[in-house]
């Protein structure tokens, strides 16, 4: 099999990654956020219903001890707040050096984050109290000077912005000079994300990306993958539609959701070029009265022009009505009542028709698309909705009321267009939106790429860290880690279970970890986060918010803190066995889905925390990676969501399978190509078409002799659960397939004698089909699946029979969702007392091939000239 990153024997002793001098046994991972409250912050700034002296939060690290290394982890820029007794319109930014000085004879060190959206006040001596003046483009408070380019607001970071990037690397250039000789500092995160500071690509980052700079960027981007008659004929069906690339525009979301040719009545403004809509507003206390009051108008209301779309963040505040009339014409709605008409827009929002009162719109609400069959609604509250209101309007003047919970995130608008989404939007609509997608994302694991090169030359003894990644940046986020020896940090870990963060690395070579991103403040709250932490195989842990959180006596998690310091002592020192079983994790499938609806892998992959149930060590992979090849003890593999199977991707799992793999498919496994639904690549290598769809609940029956599954024979059920969040199953049904190949072998069939589980020899390794979704019975519950393994213990069983190590079939119990009987360090066989990785004085080196590797830029090197990350994308 082919091998690029051999595993010897854990994560941590990966031969590839060799560090250059060791890390004393004592310093541990362990890390707490700061604010400054125990090292002398002024009077106002200490946290009243949790205080804490200096004394106590000595005592309380002393106590923890074990080695606990306390670093303090702060930003460039802290949050902008209100200093106390000042106007509520004033801020306040403490200095870092502040910080270094208060905090000098701790034994503290500092991680620092770089915003390159919020310089810090030593940048700008000029201008100490207010970031604004600094730069327009880096101030995100609501009263920020707004720049306008062809009626789309510019609010966020924009890597296509030469002025922007220019003084973006001259902050990170000065920042790393400045700190990176303080033996204070151990550190350096870089927040450069487009609509956030993770490394991230947000909704906000998605709609508006049309300044003229980013025009031109994704134009220049389509150039170098097509010709202009080659766009013309993929994204409109003929040679002739463009005659210079000056016509290509950036799309915009709705494009791909309800503005399409069956076009109706935009309520917010112009769709095309940028002109508003009036509306009428009214703010108060009881505006709930006021959305339901129809008797009132124009007269006594402000009137405000709303450009589509409108940024959440400016307008409206909350408890703020916004009503507009508008014509509905015979003729329209005629067709209306004949074809039907919704209404699209994007976030929470109470709505009211001509005193028809809709309830509270977002993304849930959305009616289910006609025609598509084997699919399950995946859309939630934040994603954009659709809401047919044919039966609502009349003929002349209409009136719409809405209360926004959080302001208008995108244009509000009607439209005979039904809400399809992609890849149900026809080949070339397709193709439209995956070239969009794809550009928006390569500018953001780009502009990261370079900054890490450069920072990783600036400081090549500092340890850098990638903040919160985004799901579609994860295969880019990892190349960085390995490139430039970057750790990966997410955040949100006390709420969600997000094992791949860290188990991408297992098998990559790469150290990662997920944060809270709120203070844990309960006993339950912290023995749940703590299991977690653990089961993630974690390489370092931090705190959030303030010590004081933990350390005052008065925090009811105090107490439980000082009694896990032997727990936590284990931290960042123990790492599995090398991973057996790997799960497939694509970027590309959560670039393609998360705007519109909740990716599948959230839902199907069954690391979220029902394999954990049996023992079994495993790891992620994404693109890249499989590209290159997995290290020997990875065998089988199973797949957790990709629907949409790339081409490329399909070829690597071919040639992986056929040197000696097992992948393992789930129903919905490779249903479309890019650009084409429902057309089963993955039937290529499965042998197995697929001829329709299962109904709920429908029986299976095992074929006699199969040994997937040696314990069961006969007849069951061929629905298994796999319940979200919102308690709505996902499992239901399955697919019916028939042989396409002769190799194939029937596991299971479905009662009218189509295949519902399938097995097909391929080269020296095989492509097993689970059609049926029997085998799962898990829930997300608190944060995490739980399912009854003692009563359905038919991953464990499939797993084992297929040569993955099970070693505790039956030792955890389901009784409390998000806790399990036995942890990872408990089990002696388990662990090893190692080096910390990913908390240390200096970083690794990585060795590994050459083939995959790029160096770190020159100094000289600039942004326009550097190479986005992984593979190229083939069209």
């Amino acid at each position: 099999m082919k091998r690029s990153l051999p595993l010897l024997a854990l994560l941590s002793l990966v031969p590839t990654v060799t560090w250059a001098e060791p890390l004393p046994f004592a310093e541990q991972p362990v890390n707490f956020y700061w604010r400054g409250e125990l090292y002398g912050m002024p009077k106002g700034w200490q946290n009243k219903d949790l205080p804490l002296t200096e004394e106590q939060g000595r005592e309380f690290l002393r106590t923890l001890h074990a080695g606990l290394n306390p670093v303090m982890f702060w930003r460039t820029q802290p949050e902008a707040v209100t200093q106390p007794g000042a106007d509520a319109n004033s801020y306040y930014y403490r200095e870092i050096d502040y910080d270094l000085e208060a905090s000098k004879g701790s034994g503290a060190k500092m991680l620092f984050q770089i915003h390159v959206d919020r310089p810090p006040n030593w940048y700008a001596p000029k201008f100490p109290g207010r970031v604004s003046e600094v730069h327009p483009a880096y101030d995100v408070r609501p009263e920020r000077v707004q720049v306008e380019q062809g009626g789309w607001p510019e609010h966020i970071f924009n890597p296509d912005n030469k002025e922007m990037m220019a003084d973006a690397e001259k902050m990170i250039r000065a920042s790393i000079n400045r700190y990176k000789d303080n033996p204070q500092v151990k550190g350096f995160l870089i927040g450069a994300g487009i609509g956030q500071v993770e490394m991230v690509l947000s909704h906000d980052g998605l709609a508006y990306g049309h300044s003229p700079d980013e025009q031109k960027a994704f134009q220049a981007w389509l150039s170098d993958r097509y010709s202009l008659e080659e766009l013309s004929k993929r994204w409109w069906g003929r040679r002739d539609h463009y005659t210079s690339w000056e016509e290509v525009r950036v799309p915009a979301p709705y494009e791909f959701f309800g503005w399409g040719p069956l076009q109706g009545i935009a309520l917010t403004g112009n769709l095309r070029d940028g002109e508003k809509g009036e509306f009428w507003v009214r703010s108060g206390e009881q505006a709930e009265a006021l959305l339901l009051d129809t008797a009132w108008g124009q007269e006594g209301s402000a009137v405000v022009a709303l450009p589509a779309p409108l940024p959440k963040k400016d307008f409206p505040e909350k408890q703020t009505v916004l009503r507009r009339p508008f014509e509905v014409s015979s003729h329209d709605l005629e067709a209306f009542r004949k074809q039907g008409v919704w209404l699209y827009g994007e976030g929470a929002m109470r709505v009211v028709v001509n005193g028809h009162d809709l309830g509270t719109l977002d993304g849930r609400s959305t009616d289910p698309a006609p025609g598509v069959e084997g699919e399950v609604e995946r859309a939630f509250p934040f994603n954009p909705f659709a809401v047919r209101v044919e039966d609502k309007l009349k003929e002349g003047t209409n009136v719409i009321s809405i209360l926004p919970e959080k302001g208008l995130s995108a244009p509000l608008f009607l439209s005979m267009q039904p809400p399809v989404r992609y890849p149900y939007l026809g080949k070339e609509l397709n193709a439209r939106y995956v070239d969009w997608i794809r550009w928006a994302y390569d500018r953001a694991a780009t502009v990261h790429d370079y900054f890490y090169g450069l920072a990783r030359v600036l400081a090549p003894d500092a340890q850098l860290v990638v903040f919160s990644p985004h799901g579609g940046l994860l295969d880019a986020a990892g190349e960085i880690a390995i490139k430039y020896n970057v750790a990966i940090r997410f955040t949100g870990g006390e709420a969600y279970y997000y094992p791949w963060y860290s188990r991408a690395g297992l098998i990559t070579g790469y150290p990662g970890s997920v944060e809270p991103s709120a203070p844990i403040l309960t006993e339950e709250s912290l023995n749940k986060s703590l299991g977690w932490w653990f089961f993630n195989n974690d390489q370092d842990l931090a705190f959030f918010w303030d010590l004081s959180n933990y350390a005052s006596p008065k925090s009811p998690v105090h107490e439980p803190m000082l009694k896990a310091a032997p727990l936590l002592s284990l931290f960042g020192k123990y790492a599995p066995k090398p991973p057996t079983l790997a799960f497939l994790r694509t970027s590309l499938q959560f670039q393609l889905e998360e705007y519109f609806m909740h990716p599948l892998p959230f839902l199907w992959d069954p690391g979220r925390g029902e394999v954990q149930k049996s023992g079994i060590e495993f790891g992620y992979v994404t693109e890249t990676p499989l590209s290159r090849g997995l290290p020997d003890n990875i065998r089988v593999m199973m797949d957790t969501g990709t629907s949409v199977m790339e081409e490329t991707v399909l070829q690597d799992l071919e040639q992986w399978v056929r040197e000696g793999g097992t992948f393992i498919a789930l129903h919905h496994t490779g249903r479309h190509t890019l650009l084409e639904a429902n057309a089963w690549p993955i039937s290529r290598i499965s042998g197995f078409q697929v001829i329709g769809f299962a109904k709920p609940d429908e029986k299976i029956r095992f074929e006699a002799g199969q040994k997937l599954w040696t314990s069961l024979s006969g007849e069951r059920s061929g629905t298994g659960s796999a319940v979200d969040f919102t308690g709505q199953n996902t499992a239901s049904g399955g697919i019916r397939m028939q042989a396409a190949a002769e190799d194939c072998e029937v596991i299971a069939r479905w009662a009218d004698g189509s295949v519902a589980v399938g097995r097909r020899p391929l080269g020296e390794g095989q492509v097993i089909v689970l059609g049926s979704t029997f085998w799962r019975n898990g829930r997300d519950s608190a944060g995490i699946y739980s399912s009854n393994s003692g009563e359905q213990p038919w991953l464990a069983e499939m797993l084992g029979n297929l040569g993955v190590p099970v070693p505790v079939p039956a030792r955890f119990t389901p009784s409390s969702p998000g806790r399990h009987d036995h942890h990872p360090q408990r089990q002696t066989e388990h662990l090893t007392l190692i080096h910390s990785l990913a908390i240390r004085s200096r970083p690794g080196r990585y060795t590994g091939r050459n083939s995959h590797q790029i160096r770190p830029p020159h100094r000289e090197a600039t942004f326009a000239n550097h190479t986005a990350v992984g593979r190229p994308h083939r069209p």
